[in-house]
């Protein structure tokens, strides 16, 4: 697919513009300079024309560089080695600095159609920056304020002049129609999952591995990753697209309106896309509070969860591990109780040990996330229930009575069960079905929501 690069010096606002011909808020914005770390993709259109949208962190030159910058740099030319037009974005509030000056010459030996992008250019003040830009060369130039939606057209145009229309077209309708319109054509062999964790759990490195590329920025420095990223792998006659999140940390941590909370939203936004979550721990940390809560957040939306604990690689006693094995399934059969069995895979992401385990059960839980069970079904399971074990009785002293259940729902199985006294049906026993549903079913790991309802004649 034609593809288009956004680059430009930090807080020159390539992420608006990136959103806005999107048309989806992707990218988090903040008025800090330097908030984009990994590069970021999307599709956008011109009419129904598609092209590939890459959103950079930008570039760092000539000065001396932090390791962060250098692999921010890095991730900056590889998304530059796949462009086939370059928009070069400035600040039209201000003068043409050095770093603009470093980063129009650098993109030279590209030698890629270049469109120098003004932006913020609401208040129409800048001729003097205008005539700056078209003195270090840059003929092609629009002025835009991307946040107020002014002048996109003009960027627009000069894609459409270097776009090959109809060759394009066709490469769209045979190979990517599929993976855009969802609303058209829903593939069940599509996964979503969400790799979700504290801060320097190993997400990033995770799904490096998976992918088999330095696709994501990784290293020591807690809170590389702010944005979601979403990237793509094909296992096993599955499309698995892979989302990777900010690490969360301590709600008491997190300033309101800061970039982290930004990027905290955009992790319960990612849970909310994703079919399966992914919760990645470190093994030396174990559970802690915030993935209690991370994994809660989970299971309230319905989503199945998988514990990858990380970082096996640092354990040397197999005697320590052993005993690590046991405390965790503990804890989590203890605070995790709403959901039974939920997989627990260990791993070392840095190693790329027992890396495909995630995928599998992702999967299988996928496969039974989608789970269906007719009606008749159903009520003859609940007629065998409610004979082993009746329901309580009533404030009158009357037997309750459960006369009828259907599945309301998959992606989490839901059922409504009808009663004539729902309001005295006690929590305990909603729990005993739920975990004799999910036993009989076969449904481990997975969330189930039991509905009640005041019971009708269902064959009305």
């Amino acid at each position: 697919m034609f593809t288009v690069v956004i680059i430009g010096k930090p807080n020159v606002g390539k992420s608006t513009l990136f959103n806005k011909l999107i048309g989806l808020r992707k990218a988090i914005t903040h008025d800090l300079s330097g908030v984009t770390r990994d590069y970021k993709t999307g599709t956008a259109f011109i009419d129904n024309m598609p092209f590939e949208l890459v959103d950079t962190a930008g570039l760092y030159i000539n000065k001396k560089l932090t390791p962060l910058e250098q692999r921010i740099n890095e991730q900056t030319k590889t998304a530059l080695a796949k462009a086939d037009l370059i928009l070069f974005v400035l600040d039209g509030r201000k003068a043409i600095s050095a770093e603009d000056k470093d980063i129009s010459i650098f993109l030279r030996k590209y030698n890629l159609p270049v469109l120098a992008v003004i932006n913020k250019c609401e208040n129409k003040k800048i001729e003097q920056n205008t005539d700056d830009i078209l003195a270090f060369g840059h003929e092609n130039l629009c002025q835009i304020s991307a946040e107020h939606n002014i002048g996109l057209e003009a960027i627009y145009e000069y894609i459409l002049k270097y776009h090959n229309i109809e060759d394009d077209i066709e490469k769209f309708t045979e190979e990517d129609s599929k993976n855009i319109d969802d609303s058209n054509k829903q593939i069940s062999r599509d996964i979503k999952i969400s790799i979700v964790g504290r801060p320097n759990a190993g997400k990033s490195t995770c799904i490096n591995s998976l992918l088999k590329e330095e696709r994501l920025i990784t290293g020591a420095e807690p809170g590389i990753t702010r944005d979601s990223i979403i990237t793509t792998l094909n296992y096993k006659d599955f499309q698995i697209k892979l989302v990777d999140t900010a690490g969360v940390r301590k709600k008491s941590n997190i300033s309101e309106y800061s970039i982290e909370q930004l990027s905290v939203n955009q992790t319960i936004q990612s849970i909310d896309y994703s079919d399966i979550v992914v919760l990645v721990i470190d093994i030396n940390l174990l559970l802690e509070n915030q993935d209690l809560k991370i994994a809660n957040i989970a299971i309230k939306k319905g989503k199945p969860l998988i514990l990858a604990v990380n970082k096996i690689d640092e354990i040397k006693s197999s005697k320590k591990l052993k005993m690590i094995k046991k405390d965790l399934e503990h804890d989590i059969t203890t605070k995790l109780s709403e959901v039974k069995r939920i997989p627990i895979i260990y791993i070392s992401a840095l190693k790329k040990l027992h890396l495909n385990q995630i995928l599998d059960k992702a999967i299988r839980q996928f496969q039974l996330w989608h789970t269906k069970i007719s009606t008749s079904k159903l009520n003859e399971w609940l007629a065998y229930v409610t004979e082993e074990h009746q329901p309580p009785l009533s404030r009158t002293g009357t037997r309750i009575r459960i006369k009828y259940i259907t599945q309301v729902k998959a992606k989490p199985p839901s059922f409504r069960i009808f009663i004539n006294k729902p309001d005295e049906l006690p929590k305990h026993y909603i729990k005993y079905l739920t975990n004799k549903f999910v036993e009989d079913f076969n449904l481990q790991a997975i969330p189930v929501k039991v509905i009640k309802s005041k019971s009708k004649n269902p064959y009305v």
